[in-house]
């Protein structure tokens, strides 16, 4: 009688890729399907890091309220899609909305202690995911609106991964050993060069809406930006004490933990892009 085949797992890191390229090729036929499948995608899927955010956040007994945050973000993206680069003039009023309803919440509370760190942690949640990622559909409505995301989803993204190949293979000096001892000195070099060198093929793939000095000018901010939100949420992760935001992507974490770089650099790319054109 025949043994019974074993079966054979799978690595981390070719899960790892496996799943990456998955995610890359979903994001590709949103990208092609249209500007608003692709505002809906990048909706429900900032939708879904707000909810391991609040998550992440209640592990550690906090009792923000997710239900203002998912309203206030669902508000946000709507007016991103509505308004396009005019929309950052109205988001400080919905973030004011969201700290009021939360306000009121917390009073119709029995308890009121912990009142103060409920309304910080909720209006976190609604800047930190909800404002931010509404950045990513703003620069989608601005004229050549797809081009110039795609040049700044594969800049951040592939920041993300030359830092991560460059850092497994050569790191040796920790970036910030207290939030992240993983990230090294020679992963951010990696991902650096990876960027520039994304740059300059978006200068001649995607023109217009990019030029190379625009372009090399915007990775700058990316290879600085992107670490900085990789380490952000990390931090966030080592106070709640959780390794991941969430389990949705095997060898990857939760979205929250694919869309932390993007995060931080979104708005900051945006305003870079608006000065530049001007």
């Amino acid at each position: 009688m025949a043994e019974p085949t074993r079966a054979r797992s799978v690595s981390p890191v070719a899960k790892k890729i496996t799943v990456g390229l998955g995610l890359g090729a979903i994001t590709i036929a949103m990208f092609v399907a249209g500007s608003l499948p692709l505002a809906v995608f990048a909706g429900v899927v900032t939708l879904v890091a707000s909810g391991e955010f609040f998550a992440m956040i209640r592990a550690r007994g906090t009792r923000p309220v997710p239900l203002v945050g998912f309203a206030a973000l669902a508000f946000l993206f709507v007016i991103a899609y509505q308004r396009g680069e005019r929309a950052p003039l109205v988001f400080p009023a919905v973030v004011a909305g969201a700290f009021a309803v939360t306000a009121g919440v917390m009073m119709l509370r029995r308890r009121t202690d912990g009142g103060a760190a409920a309304i910080a942690a909720t209006l976190l949640g609604v800047v930190y995911v909800g404002m931010f990622g509404a950045y990513i559909v703003v620069m989608l409505r601005m004229p050549h609106g797809r081009g110039l995301l795609l040049g700044f989803a594969l800049m951040t993204v592939l920041n993300d991964v030359g830092s991560y190949i460059v850092g497994g293979w050569r790191g040796r000096h920790p970036l910030a050993p207290s939030v992240s001892p993983s990230k090294t000195w020679e992963g951010f070099a990696g991902g650096s060069v990876v960027t520039l060198v994304t740059a300059v093929v978006v200068s001649k793939a995607i023109s217009p809406p990019y030029t190379l000095g625009r372009a090399l000018i915007l990775a700058a901010i990316v290879l600085v930006a992107a670490p900085v939100g990789d380490l952000c949420e990390s931090m966030l992760k080592r106070d709640a004490d959780v390794k991941d935001t969430g389990t949705i992507f095997p060898g990857h974490g939760g979205v929250l933990d694919r869309l932390d770089s993007l995060l931080i650099a979104a708005p900051l790319y945006f305003y870079a892009w608006r000065v530049l054109i001007r």
